[in-house]
């Protein structure tokens, strides 16, 4: 993945996500956090999809539409630096 930024403008209201991948380990601190923003995501009418580590995210998702936002909580899981969850 990597980051990219469009020049727009702000508009007076912000758009709710309507797609969003949250990235965390399974069964660690990240995927509990995951699941109570998906929840607070979905109430808002996000459609929330969670991925665990080491899953190519758009590999998984050719073919779909890719998401308006993701949220890499990978890093909660791992104290240190270099030691942030993305396996490089």
């Amino acid at each position: 993945m990597r980051q990219q930024w469009t020049q727009a403008a702000i508009g007076a209201e912000p758009a709710r996500p309507a797609r969003c991948v949250l990235l965390g380990e399974e069964g660690q601190q990240a995927s509990r956090i995951a699941a109570m923003l998906a929840a607070r995501l979905r109430d808002g009418g996000a459609e929330v999809t969670f991925m665990g580590s080491g899953r190519d995210i758009l590999a998984e998702r050719s073919g779909q539409q890719q998401p308006d936002l993701v949220i890499d909580l990978r890093a909660l899981d791992h104290a240190g630096s270099g030691t942030d969850g993305r396996g490089w």
